[in-house]
């Protein structure tokens, strides 16, 4: 899984319909990446970083998510 920064530094596009994983508690930061992340077509993985690494591994491969919004 890449950052959604490392994508778009290399000009390569997520597909329309993509998962990505967008970390964190919900703040205002966190909000202006879930609305990009809508308009620009993709489906969103809320991540809790309450949770297990492993458990938040497992939601990420479970969902086949394809990048994520960095921290």
């Amino acid at each position: 899984i890449e950052s959604i920064d490392a994508a778009s530094e290399q000009h390569r596009p997520l597909p329309s319909g993509a998962v990505i994983a967008v970390p964190g508690p919900l703040v205002a930061t966190t909000v202006v990446r879930l609305l990009a992340t809508m308009a620009s077509g993709q489906v969103i993985l809320p991540l809790d970083l309450a949770l297990p690494d492993e458990r938040r591994r497992a939601m990420i491969d479970q969902a086949g998510a394809v990048a994520i919004h960095d921290t």
